[in-house]
């Protein structure tokens, strides 16, 4: 069956986490470094410099993760699976079905969450981050099956790419301010010190506007997930 595939690929996507939001943090350095005043700067590319040192451990602690046994025998057994033919799991369905099916499912999580952040209700931003991209991910996977969707499926993908936008900064920017927390525990200067706090407030004061754009942008996306999920259900 394919549980563990899902399970081991799951396994190495949350290996490559930290990697990862060390990297959206040392790419954002030019513009971390604009936010603060130019006699903390110096205090604050020691800090970043730090930090890269801390990206480099990361990626050999995932190189190692990567080459080991664990990791080298899910790829083998996923090629020979590839090779010799994965297990259908259809039961019966046709592709297209699976692809109606799996498009009304998603579409319907991401209304429900798209509905309740745009009446202001209070929701966990991941939540809605999740379901947004997975709704993606199945349009553009499933996409050739429905050619002459491909236009009226537009100004969904541009509401859904909004709201996307917004959640990404959130949630980068969350990362952005836990990892500084974590730098700042550890500066070895008051200047650091200073540098990042400074730095944490100018993220904290960004937080509300994009806060205050979501529930709009939500709102422009509900109708069109509505429309995209009567579609699919009309499909049947």
């Amino acid at each position: 069956r394919l549980a563990p595939f899902k399970n081991g690929f799951a396994e190495l996507a949350r290996a490559t986490g930290p990697l990862r939001e060390l990297d959206v943090l040392l790419q954002g350095e030019a513009d971390c470094l604009r936010r603060v005043q130019p006699d903390l700067r110096p205090a604050l590319q020691h800090c970043f410099a730090a930090i890269a040192r801390q990206r480099v451990t990361a990626r050999r602690r995932l190189a190692r993760r990567l080459k080991a046994d664990a990791a080298t025998n899910l790829l083998d057994d996923w090629e020979r699976a590839l090779r010799d033919g994965l297990p259908d799991e259809r039961d019966g369905e046709t592709l297209a079905e699976l692809a109606r099916r799996a498009l009304l499912r998603q579409s319907r999580r991401a209304l429900a969450e798209a509905r309740k952040t745009a009446a202001g209700l209070p929701r966990p931003p991941a939540r809605l981050r999740v379901v947004c991209k997975q709704l993606r991910y199945y349009l553009e996977f499933f996409g050739a099956l429905y050619p002459a969707e491909t236009e009226p499926q537009r100004p969904l993908l541009a509401a859904l790419k909004a709201v996307q936008a917004i959640l990404g900064r959130q949630h980068d920017a969350a990362t952005q301010r836990r990892l500084l927390r974590q730098t700042a525990a550890r500066a070895g200067s008051e200047d650091a010190v200073i540098a990042l706090g400074a730095l944490m407030q100018s993220f904290y004061e960004e937080d509300a506007p994009l806060r205050a754009r979501l529930a709009p942008a939500c709102g422009e996306l509900v109708p069109h997930l509505a429309d995209f999920a009567e579609r699919r259900d009309a499909a049947r």
